[in-house]
């Protein structure tokens, strides 16, 4: 467990550290109050525990400097204070804070608030993800995981969330005119339930910006969805502080073609007929959107048995590894086995390197030409 302290008496910090550390807690502690909140963003910490009383910036003006960061709102926060005033404490509370710890409290029974205020924040949550997977398994639906369309293209998903909680990545079907089909793979980002519960308003939108476009007639534009989509989210006061990484396949049977188009960091691989893994660039770098983004779309026309693969960055992210050689692992992957017979068995290969520990959603939808 990581607790961040903070107190401009630097002794109380060093008492406090001690103890804490020799019941097994990682600290990091400051003096800085000014600073105190960037500082405990970089750390993230699972409690933060800090004095009331302080210069320049006190402990209440830093308990809202941390409830207004989304990063630190949700971290347990515990204030030590010499002053009992029923005034004070009835504002900590106001401000949502979990506990009030005297500074002539013991140091057993200082280690025993905090380990209970952390005992209730888990017990919280259990409770909480097992209501996410009710409410979840109610509202949520992933399409096939294997789908035929036509005869000359298989479209084939899986979308796995982590830890069997529901998260912010997303695969969606949408019929358009006759002999084409949209699919959306989209990662929201944001801790679980939180990046889950974001992902409805976002599916809202793309499915008001897919309308828009397809009531203007002609052609099928995936950067024009884009360009409508941009403009709905940075005008949304909420979605606006939220970022998504979003990838759109338009197939067409009668052209047995592919039509591209994103925004964000998901990344694409076109797995060609001579083993060649090409890396489709998305057309922005960084994930969700900003008023001044142009989009443009591209199509490309896979030859029989070629593959395009999207995936979200579960299944190059590992907590006990690089994302970065794993991404290189499945490129490696692809190249060495252009004629793999699954997403599962792909799944299961790159979950098998060593190191790997899943740390997010696994959310792949592949493309393959069939003649």
């Amino acid at each position: 467990m990581k607790a961040f302290l903070v107190d401009d008496d630097t002794r109380l910090l060093q008492m406090l550290q001690m103890q804490l550390e020799l019941h097994g807690f990682q600290c990091k502690t400051t003096s800085d109050s000014v600073t105190a909140a960037r500082t405990a963003e970089s750390f993230n910490p699972d409690i933060i525990i800090s004095d009331l009383q302080m210069p320049e910036v006190d402990g209440f003006l830093f308990r809202k400097q941390v409830m207004d960061n989304p990063r630190l709102r949700e971290i347990p926060f515990i204030f030590l204070t010499s002053n009992d005033e029923e005034e004070n404490l009835l504002e900590g509370y106001n401000l949502e804070i979990n506990d009030y710890i005297q500074k002539t409290t013991s140091p057993r029974l200082l280690i025993k608030k905090i380990e209970t205020v952390l005992q209730n924040r888990t017990l919280l949550k259990q409770s909480a993800k097992q209501e996410l997977k009710k409410a979840a398994s109610l509202v949520s639906h992933q399409p096939e995981e294997q789908q035929q369309i036509a005869d000359n293209f298989t479209v084939s998903i899986i979308c796995r969330p982590f830890a069997d909680t529901p998260g912010g990545d997303f695969v969606e079907k949408i019929d358009l005119i006759s002999g084409q089909t949209l699919y959306i793979i989209a990662d929201v980002m944001g801790k679980e339930w939180e990046a889950w519960f974001h992902s409805f308003p976002f599916k809202s939108h793309i499915k008001a910006a897919v309308s828009e476009q397809q009531q203007k007639g002609g052609a099928f534009d995936a950067a024009a969805v884009l360009d409508s989509l941009n403009r709905i989210i940075t005008s949304d006061g909420l979605l606006a502080n939220y970022s998504i990484a979003i990838t759109l396949l338009v197939v067409d049977l009668h052209q047995s073609s592919v039509q591209i188009a994103g925004a964000g960091s998901l990344p694409l691989f076109w797995i060609r007929q001579n083993g060649m893994v090409e890396e489709v660039d998305p057309i922005e770098a960084a994930p969700g959107f900003s008023r001044k983004t142009v989009y443009t779309s591209r199509v490309v026309f896979p030859e029989k048995g070629e593959r395009l693969l999207a995936f979200t960055d579960g299944i190059i992210e590992s907590a006990g590894n690089n994302s970065l050689n794993l991404y290189q692992e499945l490129k490696n992957l692809l190249a060495e086995h252009p004629g793999y017979e699954s997403l599962e068995w792909l799944e299961k290969e790159i979950k098998s390197q060593a190191g790997f520990e899943a740390s997010d959603d696994v959310t792949l939808l592949e493309i393959r030409r069939n003649y």
